[in-house]
């Protein structure tokens, strides 16, 4: 939580894994510069979370958009219910499979969030498994791809996004990031800002993979993130860092 009474915005961040948890520190989406300025984060451990025993995360496995949606959507809606929460203002974020969830959550949700970014995200389970670096998952994706991919949710899809890639990400591979790209543009329901402009942004790292790891992409990272969060939950003028072009 931020200093001060409230109430703050806030932003619901989904781990990635999927079998993984926000139980450690980490340098990457680290709560502390959100909260520095001036978000709440709720960093749930949904269905399928690691700590808390094997039937927690079998509760959640093949589950992709099932379970761990309906856990983290609860935890939000407990969440909105304290006094030093503004529930008028809320993002949702993720990375990797957190990322999927972030696409899950964009097609299933309306305008709840007035944003979401997602970042290395699974965008399409049939064609995911066959490109990915973990083969291992071809199959089980296959088996949900009717029920779980949140490109068939597209048109559903009616919030600002940012999407943020790295080149070299053999983990989801890129290919995901521009399908996402193209099929916001082409067929989410998201309405053109004043000047007929897209209200979707892609953030693309050439020379990254995963993670965004060097110093200074990091902190490109966390700036176009925190002033994506500014322009569409606060409503406030963003200025663009010049080495964004």
């Amino acid at each position: 939580m931020p200093d001060g009474k409230g109430p703050h915005p806030l932003v619901v961040f989904a781990h990635g894994g999927p079998w993984g948890s926000w139980n450690a520190w980490t340098y990457r989406w680290n709560p502390g510069p959100f909260v520095d300025a001036g978000y709440a984060v709720l960093a749930p451990d949904p269905a399928i979370s690691t700590g808390y025993g094997q039937s927690m995360i079998d509760r959640g496995q093949h589950e992709l958009g099932g379970a761990p949606f309906t856990d983290i959507m609860a935890l939000t809606d407990r969440a909105i219910l304290r006094e030093d929460i503004d529930e008028a203002r809320t993002a949702f974020a993720g990375g990797s499979y957190g990322g999927y969830m972030a696409n899950w959550v964009a097609g299933h949700t309306g305008d709840r969030f007035r944003c979401i970014v997602t970042h290395a995200s699974l965008w399409d389970t049939e064609s995911m498994g066959r490109t990915t670096d973990n083969a291992a998952w071809h199959r089980p994706m296959l088996a949900q791809n009717a029920r779980f991919n949140p490109r068939d949710f597209v048109g559903e899809i009616v919030v600002p996004m940012l999407v943020i890639h790295g080149d070299k990400d053999y983990r989801v591979p890129i290919a995901q990031g521009h399908a996402l790209w193209h099929d916001l543009h082409e067929y989410s329901a998201t309405p053109r800002d004043a000047q007929g402009r897209d209200r979707h942004r892609y953030l693309y790292f050439p020379d990254e993979g995963h993670w965004i790891q060097g110093r200074g992409n990091a902190q490109v990272w966390y700036e176009t993130f925190l002033g994506f969060l500014d322009t569409h939950v606060r409503g406030t003028a963003w200025e663009r860092p010049a080495t964004l072009g």
